[in-house]
């Protein structure tokens, strides 16, 4: 039940930005469009490289977080399993 209402919001969500994107967009040249798409794509690339540097630094972080992930979610799952 609460998958599906999370579903929900995020298509609704998707729904919004897209209908916002479309009516900032929606009349404008094309230059504007790739522009727009190059910004999108610069940004994208900006937030995976600072990731991958701060993983360079500090990878052991990552494996603590998927080792105590697996820990909980391992947990959980076998506590709803006795039930």
């Amino acid at each position: 039940m609460a998958k599906e209402k999370i579903t929900k919001k995020v298509k609704t969500m998707g729904k919004t930005i897209k209908k916002t994107a479309d009516s900032l967009l929606t009349g404008q040249p094309v230059w504007v469009w790739s522009l727009s798409y190059a910004v999108a794509g610069a940004v994208v690339f900006l937030l995976a490289w600072v990731f991958f540097k701060i993983l360079d630094k500090f990878w052991w972080l990552l494996l603590i977080i998927l080792i105590t992930a697996g820990a909980v979610y391992g947990t959980i799952a076998h506590s709803k399993q006795k039930k």
